[in-house]
């Protein structure tokens, strides 16, 4: 009866060996754990100080610049031109050619004495990416006449050619007069008979031209 206590405690003793053996291995793999997360966070630290906002922030792509672009210039069509005043079934007003760079008209033929007027639409549109401003008005005199130029205006002969924002003639396009960037803005091109010449035979001429240069605002 005794030798069985006796076995008996000492497999108690054993267990209680075991468990204890048990419970350090688990304290020394935590403490392990523990020194390897102190280490990568300060590992982490480090980097980060070194790095600063390098390794946080993504790489920002380089801006390229957009150049300006300058785009202005008449509407390119084919128009036609449109008679008032008196006698309109006699005047002939032909057509009006618009490039980009300039607009001719191919033929008119007025009356001196009915005050006969043809107007021609030019239409001017900024495409670029500057505001735009009219520095010169140049006129190119009708096939073989003589003319005399002042401003936005040309005389030739009997006939007067002017550039007007309005389609009678008297509001005249002026130099300095703006285009804002990506607007357009509709113009004329007058042609009236001005002279006292009391002859009722019409008046032609052909091939004027005008050029309307700007600059940036």
């Amino acid at each position: 009866m005794e030798q069985e206590e006796q076995v008996e405690k000492e497999e108690t003793k054993s267990v209680e060996q075991e468990e204890r053996e048990r419970k350090r291995f688990l304290l020394f793999v935590l403490f392990l754990l523990f020194v390897a997360i102190i280490g990568l966070t300060i590992a982490f630290i480090k980097i980060t100080s070194e790095l600063g906002d390098d390794i946080i922030k993504p790489p920002v792509e380089p801006v390229t610049p957009v150049s300006p672009e300058w785009k202005v210039g008449f509407v390119a069509e084919t128009s036609k031109g449109v008679p008032s005043g008196n006698s309109t079934a006699r005047v002939n007003c032909g057509s009006i050619v618009k490039s980009e760079v300039s607009a001719v008209i191919t033929d008119v033929k007025l009356l001196p004495t009915t005050n006969s007027r043809c107007s021609y639409p030019l239409t001017i549109k900024n495409s670029g990416t500057l505001d735009a401003k009219v520095s010169e008005i140049i006129f190119s005199s009708p096939n073989g006449v003589t003319c005399k130029t002042e401003g936005s205006r040309m005389t030739c002969g009997n006939i007067t050619y002017k550039v007007s924002v309005d389609q009678n003639g008297n509001d005249l396009l002026s130099e300095g007069a703006e285009l804002k960037t990506e607007s357009e803005v509709l113009a004329y091109l007058i042609v009236e008979a001005t002279g006292n010449n009391s002859s009722f035979n019409e008046i032609s001429q052909s091939g004027a031209k005008i050029i309307l240069v700007y600059a940036e605002a």
